[in-house]
């Protein structure tokens, strides 16, 4: 976000290219909650004494659907808004030469000083300031259920 509005030859200092190529990357963190959910749903939850415990492992759960609701709707504003708008505005084959793929050569179409247009249009900014909003959200959503985990952890080691 900090090249919005910057001038012309700034672009020509930096390798934009590899700086969008790996904004694009993210991912999502989606554990294996098996044991939990037979747990819950095979009514064994009641065979744990401690209350507080039992409304963790349910918001464990909760935490981990909500995290992966925000990963589908980054993922949607991704390939439905994000990748068409620069699929029209700057050069893929420039991002791609950043995943090892066997391209060697930036596009001849396309040069550094192209981008003073992108990131000089609304649009394009607000549409990474949307993928800026659900990264927030979703480091945020790993963060809470981080200190849940930790403090499941610390619960049942202090039963034993």
């Amino acid at each position: 976000m900090s090249l919005i509005n910057k001038s012309e030859t700034e672009f020509e200092l930096i390798s934009v290219d590899s700086i969008i190529n790996e904004s694009l990357k993210y991912g999502n963190y989606n554990p294996a909650n098996s044991t939990i959910q037979e747990l819950i749903s095979s009514g064994k939850l009641g065979l744990v004494p401690d209350s507080s415990l039992k409304e963790n492992l349910f918001n464990w759960l909760q935490s981990i659907e909500d995290a992966d609701e925000d990963f589908k709707n980054q993922d949607l504003q991704t390939s439905t808004q994000l990748i068409p708008y620069l699929d029209r505005n700057i050069s893929m084959k420039n991002l791609n030469i950043y995943e090892n793929v066997g391209i060697d050569k930036k596009s001849e179409l396309f040069n550094a000083a192209d981008y003073y247009k992108v990131f000089h249009d609304l649009k394009f900014e607000n549409l990474y300031q949307g993928k800026l909003l659900w990264n927030i959200v979703m480091i945020n959503h790993y963060k809470e259920m981080d200190s849940l985990a930790l403090e499941i952890i610390n619960q049942t080691e202090n039963k034993k």
